[in-house]
């Protein structure tokens, strides 16, 4: 790479000389001494080093010469090296040549001729540092443009991204809108087709409640009734899934009876345990209040499915369905000998369609509780 030059000016070549012995002592042939005797040639010699990429970062000019002066010279230059620093030699100059060098060619110092060398070389050295100074700040704000325009270039780029992914979550949100449609679409019409039949099994149950019956005839289709109306109120929660997905699902708050609730679910799995011969076992405390204030269908959906589960993961012995009271209200105990549930599983039952564990290979005792305080809605409490 070219050293940078310096190029100094005076129509006397007894002083480009002396100037130039002085810059090559004091500079240490860091820089190219250039020497011409005018204006014209000196903007000449500019021409060629800008072609050639080379910098200038400082002129010495002479301000009486014939032809151009120096003022003018160093105007002239400043539209070719904006960052030039521009000394003025003057010995016969007045004051007002050097306030328009000092106005329009923005020189950096004037030196009075004879100059004085230590007073030259700390005015050369001052500006050189001044260049530098200039030149790192222009080269940072080069960088920082460039850095800018490419944040610009990455803002662009991510902005076409987001629009993109809004385009793509509009089109997915449009998609689940008509599947959420077809969805609702098909419940009612499975709701139609489910509560048809049901209401027929209901009607002709209750037509042959009409009829002459035996004590055990009359016992079972009051079963298939109570039944009938428990699965009805299921299917007409399952059906209304929006309720479900907005936990918008209601409890009712009516006065309903423990014993009656436990008496209609062992009707309702007694066969399913005699099928794998286990005993379905009840007991109600002496002190639990039997008329209690809750959902009835709530409670009886909860004890069918963890005694129906007990009796589908037990092999052997008994499932039993145990009612106590206790200060917080009424507590319901689901009891068995079957598989159980690995206490590091206890938490996944509670996620849908979720199973603990598919395999039944290790068999321990499982006690499940659940609590139904007195008016107030029931909680859930697995041990």
């Amino acid at each position: 790479m070219k050293k940078p030059t310096i190029i100094c000016v005076d129509d006397e070549s007894i002083i480009l000389t002396s100037l130039k012995d002085q810059l090559k002592r004091h500079l240490n042939n860091n820089y190219t001494i250039e020497t011409v005797e005018s204006g014209d040639e000196a903007l000449e010699l500019f021409k060629e080093l800008k072609e050639e990429g080379i910098d200038v970062p400082l002129i010495i000019s002479d301000q009486m010469m014939p032809g151009m002066k120096g003022s003018e010279l160093l105007s002239k230059v400043k539209n070719l090296y904006r960052d030039s620093i521009q000394i003025l030699l003057t010995g016969q100059a007045n004051i007002d040549d050097i306030a328009i060098a000092i106005n329009e060619a923005k020189i950096y110092r004037y030196i009075s001729k004879p100059w004085q060398k230590e007073d030259l070389n700390v005015t050369v050295s001052e500006g050189l540092k001044s260049f530098e100074k200039d030149r790192q700040l222009e080269i940072q704000r080069n960088q920082i443009k460039q850095y800018n325009e490419e944040l610009e270039e990455k803002i662009k780029i991510r902005t076409a991204e987001v629009e993109a992914q809004k385009e793509e979550a509009e089109m997915q949100r449009t998609k689940a809108e008509k599947s959420e449609q077809f969805k609702q679409q098909f419940l009612a019409n499975m709701s139609h087709e489910i509560r048809t039949p049901m209401n027929a099994v209901m009607g002709m149950t209750n037509l042959v409640l009409d009829t002459p019956l035996d004590n055990r005839q009359k016992f079972y289709l009051d079963g298939i009734k109570k039944s009938s109306n428990h699965l009805l109120h299921i299917i007409n929660d399952i059906l209304d899934i929006s309720k479900i997905e907005a936990g918008k699902m209601e409890l009712e708050q009516i006065d309903f009876s423990i014993s009656d609730s436990i008496e209609q679910i062992k009707q309702t799995l007694k066969h399913r345990a005699n099928e794998k011969g286990l005993e379905l076992l009840t007991s109600v405390d002496s002190d639990t209040t039997d008329v209690v204030i809750g959902d009835p269908v709530r409670v009886n959906q909860v004890l069918i499915n963890l005694v129906g589960n007990a009796i589908k993961f037990t092999e052997k012995g008994s499932v039993a369905i145990e009612v106590s009271a206790d200060k917080e209200g009424t507590r319901f105990s689901i009891i068995d000998t079957g598989v159980g549930i690995p206490k590091d599983k206890r938490e996944k039952i509670f996620e849908s369609f979720a199973q603990a564990n598919a395999s039944d290979t290790r068999k321990f005792f499982l006690v499940c509780f659940f609590l139904i305080e007195l008016k107030s809605d029931f909680i859930l409490t697995i041990f």
